[in-house]
Parts: structure tokens; sequence; C-alpha cells
């Protein structure tokens, strides 16, 4: 039990106890390039964050004090608040309307300029996936970690396997107990 705890407190730790170093120096390497990845990609989403704010600030005039993530992605989408409304409009979508003159103001200097801001934001949501997806890799070695640990404490292992007709197939079970 205390090794099963140490596994998913820090994977490999649970190896160690069990005197498995090979098997503690490869879970302790993973959950490290996992922590690294992750803190990576959430200072390059920050990052990115930022170099878009601050682009959209000096190439369209936009403020961005307390603005949701769909403002920026409507950014992206049109050069200025006034063919954006105008879309809104034309969509029945009224509540979606910016109302000029309230910080949502926007203008792009040109077409290339809106675009490189949308690369830029699609680039720090990419990054802040990434981070998220390290996270899961994370959980997912601990639970790893701590199955191999009841794997190693036990003295025995029994399996059962049952196959059922079933209309138009077959079903097939695996049960493994520790």
């Amino acid at each position: 039990k205390a090794a099963v705890i140490r596994s998913i407190v820090m994977p490999g730790w649970g190896q160690y106890y069990l005197n498995q170093p090979v098997a503690a120096r490869k879970f302790f390497i993973s959950e490290v390039g996992l922590v690294i990845g992750m803190l990576v990609s959430r200072s390059l989403a920050a990052s990115r964050q930022q170099d878009y704010r601050s682009f959209a600030a000096v190439y369209a005039g936009a403020d961005f004090a307390a603005k949701p993530d769909i403002y920026y992605v409507r950014m992206g989408a049109y050069d200025n608040i006034h063919e954006y409304n105008a879309a809104m409009l034309r969509n029945r979508q009224l509540d979606s309307v910016y109302q000029p003159g309230t910080g949502s103001d926007w203008d792009w200097t040109s077409k290339e300029d809106r675009l490189h801001f949308k690369e830029i934001r699609k680039a720090s949501n990419t990054w802040a996936k990434l981070s998220a997806f390290l996270i899961g890799g994370m959980v997912l070695d601990r639970v790893v970690a701590g199955v191999h640990v009841l794997f190693l404490t036990s003295t025995k292992l029994e399996t059962t396997s049952t196959l059922m007709p079933v209309a138009g197939g077959g079903q097939w079970t695996l049960a493994v107990a520790f």
C-alpha cells in the first residue's frame, strides 16, 4: 500500500521503494518530461497571448481589458467592428453586436495584419491545449505507475476470460485480479 501511494504521489518512487531502480528511473524520467513539457507549453501559450494582444493594440487599435476569448476570435475573422456588426445584423444575431465606442472597437490596418494576428492567437491556443494534454499525461503516468506497483507486489494474479456468442458476432470479456 505504501508503495502504491508513493507511485501515485511521484511516479517511480514506489518502484524505488520496492527496489526496482530501472522501472523507477523510467517512470521518474517520463514524469519529469511531462512536467517540463507542460511548463514550457504554458509559458509559450502565455507569451503568444501577450504577443497577439500587443499586436492587436498596435495594428487594430484594440483594447483588451476584460474581454472574453470569443472577442479575439471575432477580431481575427473581421477587418473591423463595423464589418463584424453588419454580418451579425444580416444573420439576425443582435445579441452578438458590439456597440461602437464602448471599448470593443477594432480596425485592422491591413488584411495581412489581421491574418498574422489570427495565426498568433491560434498558436497560443494550441500551446494551451498541449499543456492540458500533458496534464492528462501526468495523471495517466501516475495511474500506470500505481498499477505497476500493484503488479510488482501481487503474489497472485488471476485472469478469467469468457467468450459468449451474440447475434451478429461475439462478446469477449477479460478480467484480471491482483
